[in-house]
């Protein structure tokens, strides 16, 4: 039960987290928010991909839970590097 509701939970974190707002599915009015909303549905994303993995490692090939939750974040590292990299790579063009 706590594996199925981390599954909902921790995206659903994740996005509150990063795009600065409680509603996934309104896309804001003001446009210097949009930006931050579609990162949070992104990095929403590669949390629920991470917990998936991270699930499906720990009850379907038996793996400890410890070993199962650092492959679930390994993956949403990736995942969210992979996603940001535009951000990333404009960050550091840009000077600072």
């Amino acid at each position: 039960m706590i594996s199925l509701l981390s599954l909902f939970v921790v995206p659903y974190a994740c996005f509150v987290f990063y795009g600065e707002g409680f509603n996934p599915l309104t896309k804001p009015a003001n446009p210097s928010k949009r930006t931050r909303w579609r990162h949070g549905r992104i990095m929403a994303l590669a949390s629920l991909i991470g917990v998936f993995i991270a699930l499906l490692t720990a009850q379907i090939m038996g793996e400890p839970l410890l070993l199962a939750i650092a492959i679930g974040v390994i993956v949403f590292l990736i995942m969210a590097a992979v996603f940001s990299a535009k951000r990333i790579a404009d960050f550091f063009w840009q000077g600072h």
